[in-house]
């Protein structure tokens, strides 16, 4: 019996440590970068229908967005409708050189509407992002 009591006892302080350690060290999403006001109006045409993207990825107009650590990033799309589909690349300079496709926590989607999209970088890592939506 005293063994019993002493691992049911165990496996409770073992499920109260996992719980107030993935508790405690999980951040909030932190600051929103808001930019949907506009001031990114890239929109392009491609057979598949109208795709927006928030910088090119080449020429004299490539501005990647500053994408901190537990940071939002809010952008207003051109659209006119809900996206289908939200792609976020990242790179380590704001003219996006050697890119990569962002996934799981380095772009979490919060919120796709027909006029803003929000994802949101829950790692430690600071980047700059380049979003694209169709």
């Amino acid at each position: 019996m005293k063994r019993l009591a002493r691992s049911l006892t165990l496996v409770g302080l073992a499920l109260g440590l996992a719980t107030f350690a993935s508790s405690c060290g999980k951040p909030g999403p932190g600051n929103v970068l808001d930019l949907s006001d506009g001031g990114l109006p890239m929109e392009m045409q491609f057979p598949g229908g109208p795709t927006w993207e928030s910088s090119p990825w080449m020429g004299t107009d490539v501005h990647w967005l500053p994408y901190g650590p537990h940071e939002q990033l809010r952008v207003h799309h051109t659209l006119g409708r809900t996206p289908v589909g939200v792609i976020t690349y990242i790179s380590f300079t704001d003219s996006g050189f050697d890119p990569s496709q962002a996934a799981g926590d380095l772009a979490r989607l919060v919120e796709v509407t027909d006029q803003n999209v929000t994802v949101w970088n829950d790692t430690n890592g600071s980047y700059f992002a380049r979003i694209v939506v169709f």
